[in-house]
């Protein structure tokens, strides 16, 4: 539904511009056109604007262009301490969304500490999605978050069933944590999560 004498706006051809354009292009608020130069740079596979969209991924004033910067980095494989930076940021999008790239660099003890720190976001997003996230790595440390966001969540199904889903191995570790602490043994979802 369009209102009368509507003329569809020529649509620029992304194709034509330069991998530099396509990086400012991310500022924009015109979704497609952040998606689209997204996809762009991700088919040419340019590493020469990588410095570019570093700058982008911590300096940005949009939570957007931030976690947009930072997945196009990791498409091109020249992700570093950016990552670390996304995990710390201000926003809750972006730490959220940074968590599920570093998934993928969860062998690096730095980025296992930022994550598991992020279970205790104040944000429940973040939470939930650390509750997804932490089982992409092994570690007594990740176990505690994992038994910790149980006891402060014992209610909510979804970070119960998220927490279920990392625990392909530690699960005897976090029953552990959660007999240990009695009040939590006293939760009803506590319960049921132990004896499922």
């Amino acid at each position: 539904i369009v209102p009368k004498g509507f003329q569809q706006p020529e649509q620029a051809d992304l194709t034509k511009l330069s991998s530099q354009a396509l990086v400012e292009l991310l500022e924009s608020d015109n979704g497609w056109t952040r998606d689209t130069a997204q996809r762009l740079l991700y088919e040419r596979q340019d590493t020469s604007i990588a410095s570019d969209l570093k700058q982008l991924a911590t300096g940005s004033t949009k939570p957007i262009t931030r976690a947009t910067a930072l997945w196009s980095l990791q498409a091109l494989g020249s992700l570093d301490s950016s990552l670390l930076k996304g995990l710390q940021d201000k926003e809750f999008q972006v730490r959220k969304q940074s968590l599920k790239i570093a998934e993928q660099y969860a062998d690096a003890k730095a980025i296992q500490q930022q994550m598991i720190s992020l279970a205790a976001d104040p944000s429940l997003e973040v939470q939930y999605q650390a509750a997804f996230s932490l089982g992409a790595f092994e570690s007594s440390a990740r176990n505690a978050a994992l038994a910790d966001l149980l006891k402060r969540h014992a209610a909510n199904q979804w970070i119960r069933m998220a927490v279920q889903s990392s625990l392909d191995q530690g699960a005897g570790e976090v029953f552990e944590f959660l007999i240990k602490n009695n009040k939590s043994l006293k939760e009803k979802q506590i319960q049921q999560f132990l004896v499922a």
